[in-house]
């Protein structure tokens, strides 16, 4: 016991070994890498031979549509208010992939959706409107592509 109070004094109050944050972008060591890797999927991943696949065309080739549509909300809300109708297409998209298969965004991540939809609708709500229903009539090839081009 004794050991983990002097290892934790090292370690400026934290066990080594324990994840410093859940923040992705805030901290670069092994132990939050790990637990970062459990609790976000990536954008990319690597297959076998170490080379780099994209996560997100994976899910869609095996068929996970609630999947997809999870993760062209996060492209989308990456895109945000620097990148506001190429957020609104992938809002779009991400909206028609989850009628289409009666997949409604769970009612947790409602307040956050809404949110993150606002700030890319501001400032201009038609262009944002016929960005929405263009990404909104994108085949899933075509919408899978577009969000990989980010």
């Amino acid at each position: 016991m004794q050991r983990h109070a002097d290892l934790a004094m090292h370690a400026g109050g934290k066990y080594l070994g324990d994840a410093l944050t859940l923040d992705p972008h805030a901290q670069n060591e092994g132990p939050t890498s790990a637990m970062n890797a459990h609790v976000y999927e990536p954008l990319i991943s690597r297959d076998p031979t170490l080379s780099k696949v994209p996560a997100l065309a994976l899910s869609w080739k095996i068929g996970d549509k609630r999947r997809v549509a999870f993760c062209l909300e996060g492209l989308a809300t990456a895109a945000g208010t620097g990148q506001r109708l190429r957020a609104a297409q992938l809002f779009g998209a991400a909206a028609a992939l989850r009628d289409a298969i009666g997949a409604p965004l769970p009612p947790s991540e409602q307040a956050d959706y809404e949110c993150n939809v606002a700030a890319a609708r501001a400032h201009d709500a038609d262009t944002f409107a016929a960005a929405w229903d263009a990404g909104s009539t994108m085949a899933l090839e075509q919408t899978v592509a577009f969000a990989l081009s980010l």
